[in-house]
């Protein structure tokens, strides 16, 4: 009687186990989902990043070689 008891508490648990582990999976399947969702936000927000400061970059490289274009026209118009 103990031993039929046992083997129906036990199939309980394991059903109920089956049950949190399923359900356990898609919560950890979504939560991975989401993580990627993250990264992947990161990773666009860090290529933005990099976009403006090789914007900021190509703005400078072209600020310094007006300057030096003004400089050098001085410098021979003088």
């Amino acid at each position: 009687m103990a031993e039929a008891s046992r083997k129906m508490s036990g199939g309980r648990r394991s059903c109920w186990r089956r049950y949190m582990e399923v359900s356990g999976g898609r919560k950890m399947l979504e939560g991975r989902t989401k993580l990627a969702e993250g990264c992947r936000k990161l990773a666009e927000g860090h290529i933005k990043i990099l976009e403006g400061r090789n914007k900021v970059l190509e703005s400078r490289r072209r600020c310094v070689s007006t300057w030096e274009v003004v400089e050098a026209y001085e410098v021979g118009g003088v």
